[in-house]
């Protein structure tokens, strides 16, 4: 019975700092909060005007005419609001030789995609906000 709990104590101890943490800038949790921001596409080029959204290691981008794409974050800690960086979930290129992911199955068509490395990379720039500004001593 004993080395049932220190199995399981053991184990949660293991397991626990895998578990996602908030999303934080400079010790605040910033999930849920909603902040005015640009979206870098790497893949495209295409620079966005959006709103984010932060939940763990996850944010959501709105975009203003209504499409939102969820990414995850590189960190769950922000070190720099001006270079936030994450990816878009799907297929992911190992070396240019290996794609590994979900496939979009609607045209039956079963080959991964053509290995493109910057494929579904965003950089988030956040806006000024009262909440990032540096505590005062």
């Amino acid at each position: 019975m004993q080395n049932r709990w220190a199995a399981l104590l053991i184990t949660t101890l293991i397991i626990s700092p895998l578990n996602a943490q908030a999303a934080e800038y400079q010790g605040k949790n910033i999930d849920g909060q909603t902040f005015e921001a640009t979206a870098y596409s790497y893949e495209t080029g295409g620079l966005f005007e959006i709103q984010v959204r932060f939940k763990k290691r996850r944010a959501t981008l709105y975009f203003a005419n209504g499409g939102r794409q969820t990414i995850r974050l590189n960190q769950s800690i922000i070190a720099d609001p001006k270079h936030i960086e994450g990816w878009h979930r799907g297929f992911l290129t190992i070396g240019g030789l290996l794609s590994i992911g979900v496939a979009d199955n609607s045209d039956n068509n079963l080959q991964p995609p053509r290995p493109r490395p910057l494929e579904g990379f965003w950089r988030i720039s956040l806006k000024d906000n009262p909440i990032l500004q540096p505590s005062s001593p």
